[in-house]
């Protein structure tokens, strides 16, 4: 693809196109610019005013993109200003990336310490003897560590043997599979759900994450429970990680209860500070960033009771320092650079919007975890709350679509954009709009 060429016939093509007025081509579209970047065409404007513009004629204009293109590509209406800092921005996150060491979950980079040994330790065991402990039921609160340790257990598994069939799922994605088979009325629901439960059980590993978002859906427990009874009487290995002791959880079946309890239960506590120091300084070194011991510890003492937090401050850091070109990480960071980096951060506190409060308004508005709000699941509801909040944050904070992606896991830009033209285009629905006026208000006085 030729970016000028692309340009080129699409301004022929507006010029002689009777959906363009000729007068507002002359004042404004001529001056419109065309990049390709990360294998996408962006359409460049010098203001909001031919953006807007143009939008009535967004499907025309793109397809016209492709023709002239002859590819399939993706196409983005932009500022000018939006696209150089973004461009910027993702193609050193792209060198960034390429740094980072040991990204993926393992024992490796867990950090243990006095609140999590426990369960870090007993993790190590399964994988060396499955069927001891099972189920294996790690609780705790949101995040302290029992996701990574699930999917560490899971890697570790499948080094250790490459025949072993093994099934990682957020409670959420199991849910779904299990909905999708009873809303198929084409078939017999009971054959159905017998094939479920059998691909099910092809699995020699099984391993659940928040199992308490499980809680009253009776169809899913009764399947779930025929499941986990088969899994424990061919002693293949469970793994279940929950915010509550088996014994606190409600709305679940006692007898699923009492085989949660019929395992080993192990706790995740909030970590002390010098395992948190250590967090800080794994993560940092991780990110290729220089932290003075005085920041490092500034963090762990501040920061403390979510690791999510530490990573959320981890990375602020990394993108600012992005933004300065300390790429090469030469200057040390210290906690008189973090003031001027947590100035508008998520966790800014006293009162103030932020990412963070957004972001736990929506999930309360739509009666889901932010956990939920942050992650991949693409069931609908959670889905368009996501949109909602990732709207919300760019529109109330003035954001840019690359930072907004920061602050629902590292998500591309571009997802961003398809999320707020997408709120924006519900929001020429009345009720819709009085909706999201509602939850701004919220937002407002919480």
């Amino acid at each position: 693809m030729n970016a000028d060429n692309i340009l080129k016939n699409l301004k022929n093509w507006m010029q002689t196109s009777d959906i363009i007025d000729p007068s507002f081509y002359n004042d404004y579209l001529n001056k419109i610019s065309l990049k390709i970047a990360d294998n996408k065409v962006y359409l460049l404007f010098k203001n909001e005013l031919p953006k807007l513009y143009l939008s009535s004629e967004e499907k025309n204009i793109k397809d016209m993109i492709k023709k002239f293109a002859n590819a399939d590509v993706s196409v983005i209406f932009m500022l000018e200003t939006e696209f150089n800092s973004n461009i910027k921005i993702i193609k050193e996150k792209e060198t960034k990336k390429k740094q980072i060491k040991n990204k993926d979950y393992s024992f490796t980079n867990f950090i243990k310490g006095k609140s999590n040994s426990a369960a870090y330790d007993a993790s190590k065991t399964v994988v060396k003897n499955p069927g001891q402990w099972n189920p294996l039921f790690i609780y705790g609160n949101s995040g302290l560590g029992k996701t990574h340790l699930l999917n560490a257990i899971a890697k570790e598994f499948g080094e250790n043997d490459n025949n072993l069939k093994i099934k990682c799922y957020p409670s959420t994605e199991f849910r779904k599979e299990i909905i999708r088979t009873l809303q198929n009325k084409d078939k017999k629901i009971f054959d159905e759900i017998e094939k479920l439960k059998d691909s099910f059980l092809e699995y020699d590993v099984l391993l659940i994450d928040d199992i308490q978002f499980l809680a009253k859906n009776e169809k899913t427990n009764e399947i779930f429970f025929n499941v986990f009874n088969k899994f424990i009487e061919e002693e293949k290995q469970i793994v279940l990680t929950s915010d509550k002791f088996p014994e606190n959880l409600s709305g679940f079946d006692k007898r699923l209860i009492s085989r949660f309890n019929s395992g080993l239960s192990v706790k995740v506590d909030e970590p002390d500070e010098e395992t948190l120091y250590n967090i800080v300084s794994f993560k940092a070194e991780n990110s290729n960033l220089r932290l003075s011991e005085a920041l490092k510890k500034h963090i762990a003492a501040e920061y403390k009771g979510d690791v999510r937090k530490i990573e959320g401050i981890i990375n602020r850091i990394d993108f600012w320092n992005i933004q300065k070109n300390n790429l090469d990480n030469n200057n040390e960071i210290d906690i008189e650079d973090l003031l001027i980096i947590l100035e508008d951060y998520t966790m800014k506190i006293n009162g103030e919007i932020t990412p963070l409060k957004i972001k736990e308004v929506v999930a309360e508005h739509y009666g889901i975890d932010v956990k939920a709000l942050e992650g991949q699941t693409r069931i609908s509801k959670i889905a368009h709350a996501r949109h909602v909040a990732m709207f919300l944050i760019h529109d109330m904070l003035n954001k840019t679509t690359t930072e907004v992606g920061l602050f629902f896991s590292n998500r591309d830009h571009t997802t961003v954009i398809s999320a707020n033209k997408k709120i924006q285009d519900k929001m020429k629905n009345k009720a819709f709009k009085a909706e999201m006026n509602k939850i701004k208000q919220k937002i407002k006085k919480s």
